[in-house]
Formats: structure tokens, sequence, C-alpha cells
């Protein structure tokens, strides 16, 4: 999701498509849609893309069982009320259906002054298996998974839009245009923080592929780390690149899992490794002290995030006096 877009905010602008682009539907055209409502239908920002080319999806399987048709517009019909909820479409440039995609992702450009926001979804949330083929027969459980992605991604969108409101482009451009900064840090993790909450809260999706217990795992030897260059000199910029990452890694899976737990209120199913090792417990406390209290900020500056970054940092190297934790922040990240 948008752990992708903290390594790269100004992402490549897509291959410019032939004229007749392909937007669908298995039973109808755009143009057959009424004209009043042509300008909100989501099917006018759908595309399916593979190997970055517009095509058209897979609609047919011919397996074991027999015929299994792809019922896109099943999942499209869901995903418009989804859509028109937020009300944020005219943000909206198109919604991206990908092969080899995880799950989904917001992707935020600024052109000529102007922000594009596209949304991605893996084409596996239609029921599709991108290498054998197999098409998977609708069900309301998997078409949730699609409509609740697409609603995480849509709640990612709202928070830009939010944040380019009150504070403008600049602003927004200044938090994101350093991969290593410590603005863009605090919003990486705030924000999926909040996300994560919003998608619980509104549509009781707790589904993450993120797991603390595992990222934690590697706590103690990053902790080594960190300590071991803050006294030798400084990491290569690679291996400065490899912390950051792995700071990162855990921050957000935690972010993710507070959430859950602050919405359903079960801390011991989403942060059960507080059972595991109780010593992370002055990290998560402070963690969700944090994402709670600019929780209820947004939308938030630059400084704010610069705040929330400086925090998280600070929460989680706990062993380590103040004036070591100052050295390790500006060790790794810049201004």
């Amino acid at each position: 999701m948008l752990l992708k877009f903290f390594k790269k905010f100004l992402t490549k602008k897509h291959e410019k498509e032939a004229a007749h682009i392909e937007t669908f539907s298995s039973k109808h055209e755009v143009a057959d849609i009424p004209t009043e409502i042509q300008s909100n239908s989501i099917l006018a920002k759908i595309v399916y893309l593979k190997n970055n080319r517009v095509v058209g999806l897979p609609n047919t399987y011919y397996g074991a069982q027999g015929v299994v048709h792809l019922e896109e517009d099943r999942y499209f019909e869901a995903a418009q009320l989804v859509y028109d909820k937020f009300g944020i479409g005219d943000h909206i440039s198109r919604i991206e259906i990908i092969s080899g995609l995880n799950i989904g992702e917001c992707l935020a450009t600024l052109e000529n002054e102007k922000l594009k926001i596209s949304i991605r979804l893996s084409l596996n949330l239609l029921g599709v298996d991108e290498h054998s083929g197999c098409i998977h027969p609708f069900s309301q459980e998997s078409c949730k998974k699609f409509t609740d992605t697409l609603a995480h991604e849509l709640f990612h969108a709202q928070s830009i839009i939010d944040l380019t409101g009150r504070f403008g482009l600049k602003e927004y451009r200044s938090i994101l245009e350093s991969n290593n900064g410590i603005a863009k840090f605090g919003w990486t993790i705030m924000d999926e923080y909040s996300v994560c909450r919003l998608t619980a809260e509104e549509y009781h999706s707790y589904d993450s592929t993120e797991d603390v217990k595992i990222r934690m795992s590697f706590f103690d030897t990053l902790a080594i780390e960190i300590q071991y260059f803050s006294k030798n000199g400084g990491p290569t910029p690679q291996q400065r690149t490899d912390l950051i990452d792995r700071i990162v890694a855990i921050n957000y899976a935690l972010a993710t899992r507070c959430a859950f737990a602050d919405v359903s209120g079960d801390t011991e199913e989403h942060l059960n490794l507080l059972k595991w090792n109780s010593g992370y417990k002055p990290y998560i406390t402070k963690a969700r002290q944090i994402f709670n209290q600019y929780y209820a900020m947004q939308p938030l500056s630059r400084a704010q995030y610069k705040e929330i970054g400086y925090k998280l940092m600070e929460s989680m190297l706990f062993f380590l006096v103040s004036t070591e934790i100052d050295s390790v922040v500006e060790l790794l990240f810049d201004e």
C-alpha cells in the first residue's frame, strides 16, 4: 500500500496510451450509461493494465469445474457505491486494475502544479489468478475485499486532498521531496495509521498482510546496528537506506495493528506480541499515544509530521538517552 510510496514520491508518469484507451464493462460501454451519471461513473476511470499496456480484462476461464466468467460488473457496481460515498471523483485521474500488484496503492503526482491521483488495485481482488489464469466465481467475501481495498486507497487519496486543501501543494511537496526526510517518515506512518483506522471504523475491515510480530522479531538486530553506526562513523548510503527501510517497515506494521486495536478494543488480538515480549511495551504504548494525539488534529502540516517522525524514533529508541536519540535521528534522516 503506501509503504511503496515512501520510497518514491514523484512517480514516473505513465506512458501515454493510444487515443482509444479502453474502459470497460462486460455488459455495456460507458457510452451506454445515461448522460447525467456518466461523469460520476467509476467505469469511466477504470483501466486494466498488463505490462504497462491497457488491455481488456480476462473474462472466461475453462477449468476442470467448467466455464467460469468474470463478473466484473458485480464488483464494479459495489465499488461504485464506495466511490460515490467519498465524493472525490474529480480528483481521481483513473483507477487501474494491475497484474503483479500485491493489493492496492494510491499514487499521487504533481504535474504543472496540479495534483493527480491514481488508485491501483490488484487483479487478484477480482478473483483472477494471474499465473494460472483461473477465474474464481464471484462471492460476497471476495467483493468485500475488493471494495474494502478500494476504500482504503480512497482514504489515502482523501488524506492528500485534505492536506493540500489546508496547506497547499507546496507544503505537500516539501513533506515528500526527500526520500530520507524525517517529515516524510512521520507522514508515511501516521497516514497508514489513520487510513487503517478509518477503514476499520467505516467498513469493519481488519484485513492486512502486515504482521507486527514478524516485523518486531528484527527489532533487536536493528537496535544493535543503529547503536553501532552511531558510535562508529555512520552507515554508508546503502546501509542508511536499509536501516530506514527497516525502521519504516516496523513502524508501518505497528501503525496498522495499533489502528485495528484502537477501533476494536482488542489489543490482545492485534498486538499479541506484547505477550510474546513485554519488553516492547514502552515503545508500543508511546506509539499509540502519538497516533491518537495527532489523529484528532488532522490534516497536519510538515512541521507536525516532523514532530511525529521524531517522536516515533524517540519511542522506538526508548533504551537510549535523549542526546543519543538526537544523534541517531540526525545520522539517519534529512531535515
